[in-house]
C-alpha cells in the first residue's frame, strides 16, 4: 500500500508539472496571422479605390476627346481615318483572294483538312487511326498552316493597293495622334481631371503603402513561425536529454 501511494503521488506530481510545460512548448499564438490578414484586406481595399479613380480620370478623358472631335477641323480627321480603314479592309480582302483561289494554296488547304479529320478522329475509340498515321497527319497540320500563311502574308506584301491603303492609313493615324495631343492640353485646364488626376495619385501611393505593410506583416510572421519552431526543436531536445539521466 505505501509503495502503491508513493507511486501515485509521483504520478500525480509529474502529471501537475506537465500541464505547464505543455504549455511552455506552445506559446501563446501572436497576431501575426490577423495583422496579415488585416494588412491583405487593406491591399484588396486600395486597389479597388485605384481602379475606380482610374475608371473615372478615362471616362473624363473620354468625354474631353469627344467633344475635340466634334470641332470641324478634327471631324475631317476622323472620316479619313475611317476612310483608310475601310480602304485598308478592302485591299486586304481582295489580295487574300486572289491567294485563296490558287491551285497550291487549295492543295494545301485540302491536304491540312484531311490531316485534321485524321488528328480529331485518333481519340475516338475504336477510329483504327495509328500513331504513325496521328503523327504525319499533325505534322500536316502544321506545316501546311505554316505555308498557307506566308502565302498570305506575300500575297499583301506585293499587292501594291494594300501597300497605298496602308500608307494611308498610318498617315490618318499620325493626325489621330495630334487629337490626343490636344486632349492632354483641354486636360490641362480642367479641373475636374486634375483633382481626379490627384486623387488617383493619393490612392496609388496608399496602395503601395499597403502593400509593404502586408509584406512587413508577413515576414514577421514567417519569422514568428521559425522562431516558434526553433523553441519547440530545443524544448524536444532538452527533453529527451533529461529523459536519458
Amino acid at each position: 500500500m505505501t509503495i502503491r501511494k508513493s507511486l501515485s503521488t509521483v504520478v500525480l506530481a509529474l502529471s501537475l508539472t506537465a500541464v505547464p510545460a505543455l504549455a511552455q512548448t506552445s506559446p501563446p499564438r501572436s497576431n501575426t496571422n490577423s495583422q496579415s490578414q488585416t494588412a491583405g484586406k487593406a491591399v484588396a481595399k486600395a486597389q479597388i479605390d485605384v481602379n475606380k479613380i482610374q475608371a473615372d480620370l478615362n471616362k473624363i478623358r473620354a468625354k474631353v476627346r469627344a467633344q475635340v472631335l466634334q470641332k470641324p477641323e478634327w471631324a475631317q480627321v476622323t472620316n479619313e481615318k475611317k476612310v483608310a480603314e475601310a480602304a485598308l479592309e478592302a485591299a486586304r480582302k481582295n489580295a487574300l483572294n486572289g491567294v485563296h483561289n490558287k491551285p497550291e494554296y487549295k492543295t494545301l488547304q485540302k491536304d491540312r483538312d484531311d490531316a485534321q479529320q485524321v488528328v480529331s478522329q485518333f481519340n475516338v475509340s475504336g477510329s483504327g487511326v495509328t500513331q504513325a498515321e496521328f503523327d504525319k497527319a499533325s505534322t500536316t497540320v502544321v506545316n501546311n498552316g505554316f505555308a498557307m500563311k506566308n502565302m498570305e502574308t506575300a500575297a499583301l506584301k506585293d499587292d501594291s493597293k494594300y501597300a497605298e491603303a496602308k500608307t494611308q492609313l498610318e498617315a490618318a493615324e499620325a493626325k489621330m495622334k495630334e487629337v490626343d495631343s490636344q486632349v492632354d492640353v483641354t486636360l490641362k485646364d480642367d479641373q475636374e481631371y486634375q483633382n481626379t488626376a490627384k486623387q488617383l495619385e493619393t490612392a496609388k501611393t496608399a496602395l503601395n503603402t499597403a502593400k509593404t505593410q502586408l509584406a512587413q506583416a508577413r515576414q514577421q510572421e514567417e519569422q514568428a513561425r521559425q522562431a516558434d519552431a526553433r523553441s519547440r526543436a530545443q524544448q524536444q531536445n532538452s527533453g529527451s536529454g533529461g529523459y536519458g539521466r
